[in-house]
């Protein structure tokens, strides 16, 4: 059991240049300071962006024939991979990981016969 993972095709909206609640440092020309976006807007934008390149994947399917300790090592494997990607940094790819593994963990294997 593999799971696949194509990153170099995405085309992500760019990230905030400041956090939450504070203006970005991009300069629009104006003298008057910008207001920051309604709380929320921009990750929110972001997250829709990530979750419709992550639904473009095939749903995964489980055989029952295959031994369920197998797909419960793979989502071992993963989460281990969701980890890595939290800790360097790479929130984009940490969250795409991170909702494969939940769905899997709570709709794909919850349908083996063995669980």
């Amino acid at each position: 059991f593999v799971f696949v993972i194509i990153f170099s095709t995405m085309d992500f909206p760019s990230a905030p240049s400041a956090p939450p609640g504070k203006p970005s440092n991009k300069s629009n020309g104006s003298t008057s300071p910008e207001s920051p976006p309604p709380f929320g807007d921009a990750s929110k934008a972001r997250r829709e962006a990530l979750k419709e390149q992550n639904e473009k994947a095939p749903p995964i399917t489980l055989s029952n024939l295959c031994p369920i300790g197998k797909y419960y090592s793979a989502a071992d494997k993963v989460l281990d991979q969701f980890k890595t990607l939290l800790k360097e940094g790479k929130l984009d790819d940490a969250y795409i990981i991170g909702r494969r593994f939940a769905l899997f963990s709570t709709v794909s294997l919850p349908k083996h016969d063995y669980y």
